[in-house]
């Protein structure tokens, strides 16, 4: 099974309310169903109850007996000799309940989280252990703050064995693509690089077109993880239909900076990237905007508008335009606005250069700022000193 992270692994139409029973006393809804699937529909019905004109503290109650209500009838399905899908479904449906009494705070629910998880990763259906993966992902990714080394190891390993074990599935290249791209975001670039680099063989031979349609953007993340230490280079056709020439950043502290027009984060980065392009051009810093826009004339006049001063490449194939534009896929990347900022080497220095970090780490490349060029209504957009520094 496809190990999906997402809240829908398992969907069935809601069942009519009218259904759930409305005893308690043991403090679980209960139910006269005894097959799996009557019990899984029972199940369906407790989902969507939608209590009205309850109060905070009563709708928190109301979510704890469901859930608990929940493991209980998923338990007894399990029990009952399920068939076919029913046998992931209730899996699923009883790990997502237990991790809802976790949040809830429920005494115990952590262990009783990790021992269900365990033994769905080891089912020998296929299903039931993509489901299992789907949870001890999202758990460590939960955690990933306080995880050790080894511990992370441990959930690569996991997820290495897993698809080896299951075979390639044509979905599991999304679950690679948040995992490669969470393990990037939390700085842990090596790790997912190495994740990669173990699955991209199996899902390279795989003759599945939806596979081979994803490659592309799966290999550019492993590109893009590789990059911290490493020298980047560019070539491209500009705005203007010209080429940009590479020779001429040599030497210069450049921002990498992958936009489009129509993206709001990249609109709120723009003023803070203008403050440090005059702030630091005199002292060797360069911008080199790659906009993801898929029409040349609206690009062109967001630059005017904006006085971008710097080079904007563009792609001018129709087919390659957007996320498909090929420096987007070279480096496999998923979201925007994303800077890269390379040294003086030209190596890459962060992967993150935005917002008050871009200022730090161009202190560290090329010392403190240069006013120059400000009129008066660009004062307040002046370089503060760092603290301590006058």
């Amino acid at each position: 099974m496809a190990i999906a992270l997402a809240s829908d692994v398992v969907a069935q139409p809601a069942v009519d309310q009218s259904e759930v029973p409305t005893s308690g006393a043991s403090g679980v809804y209960e139910s006269s169903a005894t097959t799996p699937r009557e019990l899984l529909d029972f199940v369906q019905s407790l989902i969507a109850r939608e209590p009205e004109d309850v109060s905070e503290q009563q709708q928190l109650a109301e979510t704890r007996k469901i859930a608990r209500s929940i493991v209980v009838a998923a338990d007894k399905a399990l029990g009952a000799n399920p068939q076919g899908q029913e046998v992931a479904e209730s899996h699923y449906f009883k790990l997502q309940a237990i991790d809802i009494l976790r949040q809830l705070g429920e005494p115990g629910a952590d262990a009783k989280l990790a021992k269900a998880i365990e033994g769905a990763r080891s089912h020998d259906d296929p299903d039931v252990a993509g489901v299992g993966m789907k949870f001890f992902i999202e758990s460590a990714m939960e955690r990933w703050a306080v995880l050790t080394a080894k511990q992370k190891q441990e959930l690569v390993d996991a997820i290495v064995s897993h698809v080896e074990r299951t075979g390639v599935d044509p979905s599991q290249a999304q679950t690679l693509l948040v995992v490669a791209d969470f393990m990037g975001n939390a700085e842990d670039f090596e790790l997912g690089q190495k994740m990669l680099d173990k699955l991209l063989p199996l899902f390279r031979k795989h003759a599945s077109p939806q596979i081979q349609g994803a490659l592309p953007m799966l290999e550019g993340v492993a590109r893009r993880l590789g990059l911290p230490g490493h020298k980047l280079e560019l070539s491209g056709t500009l705005l203007d239909g010209e080429k940009l020439d590479w020779s001429e950043y040599e030497g210069k502290v450049v921002l990498v900076d992958f936009w489009a027009s129509w993206c709001g984060p990249c609109q709120q980065e723009l003023p803070n990237v203008l403050r440090m392009y005059r702030a630091y051009h005199e002292k060797g810093f360069e911008v080199v905007g790659i906009c993801l826009d898929d029409d040349a004339t609206q690009a062109e006049s967001f630059v005017q508008k904006r006085q971008l001063p710097w080079a904007t490449l563009f792609s001018h194939n129709p087919e390659k335009q957007g996320w498909e534009n090929p420096l987007a896929v070279e480096f496999g990347v998923t979201g925007i606005p994303f800077a890269i900022l390379l040294d003086a080497e030209g190596k890459v220095v962060s992967m993150d250069a935005r917002g008050p970090k871009l200022e730090k780490l161009l202190r560290r490349q090329l010392g403190n700022p240069i006013e120059v060029g400000l009129d008066e209504s660009q004062r307040d957009e002046r370089v503060v000193p760092a603290s301590g520094e006058q």
